[in-house]
């Protein structure tokens, strides 16, 4: 007998677990009433689904800052809460561009430059190339380091498992 629980029928598990175990042990010792297996077949929940992706992210990073070239290059996660929201998002940026996002505060701020502050999409412009090199840096190392690329295959698949469900929950949300 199999039972397939969606998410919302885990609490289940227990019940059925508690009616196995309950199970007196004289009938569990006799060949005739032998008892049956269960194998519960249930989905993990999605924010579950989405720690275990942001985990393998900071792995690979973290990894990856250990064998980088140079700090500029060091990649931090976490949560960050943007302007004028409450939620905080997870994110992971390069020193450099933390870097570049800063400088353009102090020259937009300074009175003798004048210069008016950029837009996030400015910013990641003038850093393209500083972007392409950590990416080029990120594959070569990989090349290099069985350790890393194989966290760089357990993040992606992470990440399309992730976005496998989270496309299929939309769609059923449509209907």
């Amino acid at each position: 007998m199999e039972i397939k629980a969606s998410a919302r029928h885990l609490p289940f598990k227990a019940a059925i677990l508690g009616v196995v175990l309950a199970c007196p042990a004289s009938q569990a010792a006799e060949p005739n009433n032998a008892i049956e297996q269960i194998d519960i077949t249930g989905e993990r929940p999605l924010m579950q689904l989405q720690l275990e992706l942001q985990q393998a992210e900071a792995a690979v990073f973290e990894l990856y800052n250990q064998l980088n070239s140079t700090n500029d290059f060091d990649v931090s996660c976490g949560r960050q809460t943007p302007t004028g929201s409450r939620i905080p998002i997870w994110e992971c940026e390069a020193r450099y561009l933390k870097r570049a996002r800063g400088y353009n505060v102090q020259e937009a701020m300074d009175p003798m430059l004048r210069r008016q502050l950029l837009s996030e999409g400015e910013i990641h412009a003038q850093m393209l190339p500083r972007t392409k090199q950590l990416n080029a840096e990120i594959i070569a190392l990989a090349k290099v380091n069985p350790q890393l690329a194989q966290a760089l295959l357990d993040w992606q698949a992470k990440k399309q498992k992730f976005d496998e469900i989270e496309h299929q929950r939309r769609l059923n949300k449509r209907e």
